[in-house]
C-alpha cells in the first residue's frame, strides 16, 4: 500500500470527504488529493500538521505514514 494510499485510508475511516478535510486543514482538497494518488509524495511538516488537523489525529500519524521518526 503506497503513502497516498494509506492517508486516503485514514481519511474515509475517519469519515471525511475531500471537501472538508481540505477545509478542515487550510488545504486544498486537490492538493490532499494529489498526496493520495502520490502525485506529491513528500509533504512538509507544516503541511503534516495541517492534514492532522483537518483528519483529527496527531501529526505523529500522519507523519508515521510518511515514514518520518520524531
Amino acid at each position: 500500500m503506497t503513502n497516498g494510499e494509506k492517508l486516503k485510508e485514514l481519511r474515509l475511516e475517519k469519515g471525511i470527504g475531500l471537501r472538508e478535510a481540505g477545509r478542515k486543514s487550510g488545504l486544498g482538497y486537490a492538493y490532499i488529493y494529489r498526496l493520495e494518488t502520490n502525485d506529491r509524495k513528500n509533504p512538509t511538516i507544516p503541511t503534516i500538521n495541517k492534514l492532522a488537523k483537518g483528519l483529527g489525529v496527531s501529526a505523529l500519524e500522519i507523519a508515521k505514514i510518511y515514514g518520518l521518526e520524531v
